[in-house]
Formats: C-alpha cells, structure tokens, sequence
C-alpha cells in the first residue's frame, strides 16, 4: 500500500488527494498532518 501525507488536516484537502490519487492506484492510504506555516498570508481582493 502507497501511504501519501498530506500537509494540511482539512477533510476537504485529504478527500481531494485521495480521489486523485486513487485514480491511478489501487491501494492507497491517505493522512492528513500538521505542519508549521513558512508561507505569507493570502490577499482576498
């Protein structure tokens, strides 16, 4: 089984990964995990 991390705990994200990934192999196994932020933040305009 490929295990994929994913760097973010966000249901949404991990199904994201998971859906595309499961599209090209058979056994995955997908977890979401907390990373620190080194990015800025988002602008909203």
């Amino acid at each position: 089984m490929m295990k994929i991390l994913v760097g973010s705990r966000n249901p949404v994200r991990i199904g994201a990964v998971k859906g595309a990934f499961s599209k090209y192999f058979d056994e995955i196994g997908v977890v979401g995990i907390t990373v620190d932020s080194t990015g800025g933040t988002l602008s909203r305009n």
